[in-house]
């Protein structure tokens, strides 16, 4: 334990990291595909400490999230991970989830999922209620507050923010649709400290 806890990145540290990656280094497993990482960043630790995201993360993919470093202080691997088996429980149930070996394997799976999200019956997201955005709009950047917004603005940006809202619903993530100066999707997601 106090070997891979060396290993983390200092920009990655944060209480909440190390409890997460403590609690799950027990498991002989964790142990393992973290013990032959050279270094270990916010974004392993999110993978292997989470069982549901842990089951569907190999070896390779660990050392590809571990090489980047934009993993340090936000962990975007296990966010699409985990937002991509949020789709699939609900369009594709039935359908195998591989083991991932790179954070491209998991943006392929997004992507197939997304399109299914697209096609499926979504009237079951007209129940969520969206809490106060945490930064006002603009007339550029508009502030999406319903379920409805969020399947409007994935179909006209081709996304999957559709999905996105039990997550909207938790206050972990708000999604704005910018306007100019480049038509795009804004998300912005509350931190391991926080903020």
């Amino acid at each position: 334990t106090v070997r891979i806890l060396g290993k983390i990145h200092p920009a990655s540290l944060a209480p909440s990291l190390v409890d997460s990656l403590h609690d799950c280094l027990g498991d002989p497993e964790v142990s393992k595909k973290v013990g032959h990482l050279r270094s270990v960043n916010m974004g392993v630790v999110s993978l292997v400490a989470d069982p549901r995201l842990r089951a569907h993360a190999n070896s390779r993919l660990l050392a590809d999230v571990a090489s980047d470093k934009r993993e340090r202080h936000y962990s975007f691997a296990a966010e699409l991970l985990e937002r991509t088996l949020d789709m699939q429980e609900i369009v594709a149930a039935d359908r195998r989830v591989p083991r991932f070996r790179s954070k491209e394997d998991i943006r392929r799976f997004h992507d197939e999922m997304a399109v299914l999200w697209s096609r499926a019956d979504r009237e079951s997201t007209t129940t969520y209620r969206f809490p106060k955005p945490p930064v006002p709009g603009t007339p550029g950047i508009v502030p999406l507050r319903t379920a409805a917004d969020l399947v409007q603005e994935g179909e006209h940006q081709s996304n999957c923010v559709g999905s996105y809202g039990r997550y909207v619903e938790r206050g972990t993530t708000y999604i704005y649709r910018v306007l100019k100066p480049t038509r795009s999707t804004l998300s912005i997601v509350r931190g391991s400290d926080g903020q």
